[in-house]
């Protein structure tokens, strides 16, 4: 941990934070090898990066990976981004944690995992990307993990749809998931809205629409 820098020198002088030296009648110090560093004066040796930690540029500190980073292994010398569908929300984190049912993230070296948006889902852990309710089937809220079929009576004819319609009056969509209605054919009628059959018209009266 100690040096001569000079023919007859008198003094011994001490290792600088982030050098180091383990041998005797030493003229010079050593850097910390990355992934290693030394915050005491006159040390013999460096000591190794924890997980979750990097060496810093003078090898005087090992410095905890930022958020959206991690470290897996001791003695590293750079953190790595957390891959697409994974986050790490603290610091000197030694993991990234896949993101849930319902929630994504798009970019290496997140810190948080976005919500689906209404229209679209997510079932599996570890997504990048949502995807978009088929025609017949909706979602409402955000973060959602699976898409809701729509009620008979009821349609949704596009993708990424966050709600169901009420079949006009005149129509009816007899099945869940419809992605239109069907008009009322002769002789049959419906008057409400969200209806899931029409009704035949009764003795004595008709109807032409088909």
């Amino acid at each position: 941990g100690f040096y001569v820098n000079s023919t007859g020198a008198t003094t011994i002088s001490s290792c600088g934070v982030g050098r180091f030296q383990a041998d005797y009648g030493a003229s010079s110090c050593d850097p910390c090898a990355p992934g290693r560093s030394q915050s005491v004066i006159g040390s013999s040796s460096c000591d190794v990066c924890d997980v979750g930690k990097a060496s810093d540029a003078t090898g005087s500190d090992c410095v905890g990976c930022t958020a959206g980073k991690y470290n897996r292994f001791p003695g590293a010398s750079t953190c790595l981004d957390c891959p697409l569908g994974r986050v790490s929300g603290s610091a000197s984190m030694s993991s990234c944690s896949a993101c849930i049912e319902g929630q994504y993230a798009n970019v290496t070296g997140t810190s948080t995992c976005s919500s689906c948006p209404p229209g679209s889902f997510t079932s599996v852990t570890g997504s990048t990307n949502c995807i978009q309710c088929a025609p017949g089937y909706y979602q409402s809220g955000t973060g959602g993990s699976k898409c809701t079929i729509c009620d008979p009576g009821k349609y949704q004819p596009y993708l990424n749809g966050s709600i169901c319609v009420d079949c006009e009056v005149g129509r009816y969509a007899a099945v869940s998931g419809s992605d239109n209605c069907t008009t009322c054919y002769r002789g049959y009628v419906q008057g409400s809205l969200g209806q899931d059959h029409c009704d035949a018209c009764p003795l004595g009266k008709y109807s032409s629409t088909i």
